[in-house]
């Protein structure tokens, strides 16, 4: 479907270059003060949830574009504060996002 459409151009796109990458999707964002990354969760294959502050979010990506051992690691991965976490969108019901 077209819930990665955009995330499937850009590795096609990378993906013949000499590019990296690291994808990150935050969860539902919040103005909150940063929370730190060991209140945080990471996960892969969207099927959990969360918030997460904008600030925990910028030092992630800064983290994901400067750490030499990280830097383009070619991966995707969702991030949300551990606390907050819930199946992905399970308010669609029998849709096809719902995590069952």
């Amino acid at each position: 479907g077209k819930t990665f459409e955009g995330e499937n151009q850009m590795r096609g796109i990378l993906g013949g270059s000499d590019s990296t990458y690291t994808v990150i999707k935050p969860g539902g964002l919040k103005m909150d003060k940063a929370e730190g990354f060991d209140k945080l969760e990471f996960n892969q294959g969207d099927t959990f949830v969360g918030s997460v502050p904008r600030a925990d979010v910028a030092e992630v990506a800064a983290s994901a574009a400067l750490d030499p051992e990280n830097r383009g690691a070619g991966k995707t991965f969702e991030m949300y504060i551990a606390k907050s976490r819930n199946g992905l969108l399970p308010w669609y019901g029998e849709s096809q996002y719902f995590v069952k």
